[in-house]
């Protein structure tokens, strides 16, 4: 190759080759190989993730894994099985236990992420740091661990520029940390997108990443009723769901049946109500594209532009409120 070095590594000598194995970064210096954990030196991995990831993955070699410990879980926190994601207030301590096979000096990086704009790198909002002379007062998630430390900026854009929380882990190969929330979910910067924790377990020496799992979270005042109507707006939609299903797949010449929903009606906190709307707006488009059936076609192509003008409707006359404000809409 012409160019001496590749995007994600520092450029090296003319004299300096390197290859990569499973396991470690191999380099070749005039055809001697010297292996990367020898004092030869310093180079390291960087940028090798564009953004955060949110796939879980873990190998049996190191067979990372993180579960909430369910002391205090009643006052501090709420454990939706439904929808696999964690309810909780500010200031409220939320213990985590990970545990892991410690083959290499390893570190956990905790990191606080849109999960559906996962471009969008969060830190605190001006209410919540207000007052905050803390060298972390951007960082939205903090700890209590006298060994764990605070990393990152709050414009980094980079999975290894973001705000993050990294804690050594010890020859044990178990650590638990608390942890605590300092924004709402309804925040100006973190408000209309769903939050996720991500777990990454790295090599402390090459920053490879070696598991990572994801917690999804929500952050609100009254955590156990916006636990309630998060299940039941899920539960409703799955129903929905199974009609649409009955109707796709019966044949086009049979009867269809129309259900009335003209008299549902959700009261939901205005913070979820524009998620709810493209949510189901993205489900109509969906089985719109896969509908061969006219009937069906025009069905959905009504109910389609019924919630396209609810959501103009919604988008012209939203104002910040606060977290007890809601909005009544009829489906």
């Amino acid at each position: 190759m012409g160019d001496k070095s590749l995007q994600g590594f520092q450029e090296l000598s003319h004299n300096q080759k390197y290859f990569l194995t499973p396991l470690s970064l191999v380099y070749v210096v005039n055809e001697t190989r010297v292996e990367s954990n020898d004092d030869f030196t310093d180079i390291k991995l960087v940028k090798l993730e564009e953004q955060p990831a949110l796939e879980e993955f873990t190998n049996p070699m190191h067979d990372f894994k993180v579960k909430l410990e369910e002391s205090g879980s009643t006052e501090f926190f709420a454990f939706s099985q439904k929808l696999n994601r964690v309810f909780t207030s500010t200031d409220k301590t939320i213990t985590f236990s990970m545990v892991m096979n410690p083959h290499t000096p390893l570190l956990i990086r905790i990191m606080l992420v849109c999960s559906n704009v996962i471009f969008q790198p969060l830190s605190r909002c001006s209410y919540h740091s207000r007052g905050d002379s803390t060298t972390f007062r951007d960082h939205v998630v903090t700890h209590k661990d006298s060994m764990a430390k605070y990393f990152g900026t709050a414009d980094g854009v980079y999975f290894r520029e973001r705000l993050a929380i990294l804690v050594p882990i010890e020859e044990t190969g178990q650590k638990s940390i608390s942890l605590e929330f300092k924004c709402l979910s309804s925040c100006y910067k973190i408000k209309k997108v769903s939050t996720a924790l991500i777990f990454t377990l790295e090599d402390e020496i090459s920053g490879n990443i070696l598991g990572r799992q994801v917690l999804n979270v929500h952050v609100s005042k009254n955590f156990k009723r916006d636990m309630e109507l998060a299940e039941k707006a899920a539960s409703v939609k799955r129903r929905l769901s199974g009609e649409f299903e009955s109707e796709a797949a019966g044949p086009s010449s049979s009867k269809r049946t129309i259900v009335d929903l003209s008299e549902l009606k959700f009261l939901l906190p205005q913070e979820v109500v524009r998620e709810f709307l493209e949510g189901t707006q993205q489900f109509i488009k969906a089985k719109l594209y896969n509908a061969e059936d006219d009937g069906l076609k025009g069905s959905l192509t009504t109910c389609l532009e019924k919630v396209n003008v609810m959501i103009d409707n919604f988008a012209s006359n939203s104002v910040e409120s606060g977290e007890h404000d809601y909005c009544k809409r009829k489906v």
